[in-house]
C-alpha cells in the first residue's frame, strides 16, 4: 500500500495507553497493523470463504482479497449500508487487480443470509456495538469447524468489551482472545468437534 499513514487517532484507554504506537489511514480505517494481522490469517488458515461486514474504502477488503489471491484460492464477501463506500471498495479491488470479491450494499445481516455454508474466517467490523452481536450469533451456524471470527472494535468505548462480548462468546462456545490495539480486536473460534 503507497497510502499514506498517520498515527492512530483513537484516545488513550487504560488497556491501550499509548495508541499513537499504531497507524492508521484515517480515522474511521482500521488499525494498519490489524489489516496486516488479517492478511496473515488468510494466508495461514487457507479458508475457501472469508466473509467482512461494513467494508469501508475497502482496506480490510483489499487485504482479505490479496490473501486469497496469494493462496490461489478463495472468495470475498462484503458489505456496507453507504453507497461511497461500496464504489470506493470496487474501486479498490480494480486498481489492485482482485476479482474474486463480491460486494453488496446491505447490512452485514442481510450479507450473512446470502453466504453460501463453509466460512473459514469472518471480520465483523460494522454498525454499533450490538450489530457485531448479531452478526456474530448469525454467522456461527455458517462457520467450519476451527472456523475464525474477527470482532473489531471491541475496545474503543469498551461496551463490546465489557457488556456485550463475553457473555456472548462464552455463551456460544467458543474459543476466544482478546487484542488490545487502540480499537480493540477480539478472534474467537468455532471449536472443532474432534475437541473435547
Amino acid at each position: 500500500m503507497n497510502e499514506p499513514t498517520k498515527p492512530e487517532v483513537c484516545i488513550a484507554t487504560s488497556v491501550c495507553p499509548f495508541p499513537q504506537l499504531w497507524k492508521c489511514y484515517d480515522e474511521q480505517a482500521t488499525e494498519v497493523e490489524v489489516l496486516d494481522f488479517l492478511y496473515a490469517l488468510v494466508v495461514m488458515l487457507k479458508p475457501q470463504r472469508v466473509v467482512e461486514t461494513g467494508c469501508y474504502h475497502g482496506f480490510g477488503t483489499e487485504r482479505l482479497a490479496r490473501g486469497c489471491k496469494d493462496n490461489g484460492f478463495g472468495v470475498v464477501y462484503t458489505c456496507d449500508v453507504a453507497h461511497d463506500s461500496i464504489t470506493r471498495t470496487w474501486a479498490r479491488m480494480a486498481e489492485h487487480d482482485l476479482n474474486a470479491v463480491s460486494i453488496k450494499q446491505c447490512t452485514g445481516l442481510e450479507l450473512i443470509a446470502t453466504v453460501p455454508d463453509g466460512i473459514g474466517l469472518a471480520f465483523l467490523d460494522s454498525g454499533p456495538d450490538e450489530n457485531r452481536c448479531y452478526e456474530l450469533r448469525a454467522i456461527l451456524p455458517k462457520m467450519t469447524e476451527g472456523g475464525v471470527i474477527a470482532v473489531h472494535d471491541h475496545g474503543i468505548h469498551g461496551f463490546l468489551r465489557e457488556k456485550y462480548m463475553p457473555p456472548l462468546l462464552r455463551e456460544l462456545g467458543l474459543q476466544y482472545l482478546y487484542f488490545d490495539t487502540p480499537r480493540g480486536l477480539v478472534i474467537a473460534r468455532k471449536q472443532p468437534s474432534i475437541y473435547p
